[in-house]
């Protein structure tokens, strides 16, 4: 079997994230057929982050559910930024809310 080394682990994060912004990339995600999660992934793994601020009104939760290597993408990301990971995904979705609308 050839696929040992691929990760199937799932890690689940949940972060605070402002109402409009959820709102936003929930429509698009259902207009497009992308789930949050990959939409969220394609960033981390290849967009330059740009955002570097967001602010929340209106706070909400959202569920993410990354593999285990996207994760560790998150925290070495986050790390380098000297950043909570919570904060780095609310500026990816910023960055997505930048891109999109």
């Amino acid at each position: 079997n050839g696929d040992k080394e691929f990760n199937t682990e799932k890690d689940y994060i949940q972060i605070k994230i402002d109402k409009t912004i959820k709102s936003k990339i929930s429509t698009y995600s259902d207009e497009n057929a992308i789930s949050i999660n990959s939409l969220f992934a394609h960033y981390i793994l290849n967009k330059e982050l740009t955002a570097k601020s967001y602010s929340i009104e209106g706070e909400e939760l959202l569920y993410l559910t990354f593999s285990k290597d996207v994760k560790d993408i998150i925290k070495k990301n986050s790390s380098e930024m000297n950043i909570s990971y919570r904060f780095y995904l609310n500026l990816i979705a910023a960055q997505i809310c930048n891109d999109l609308f």
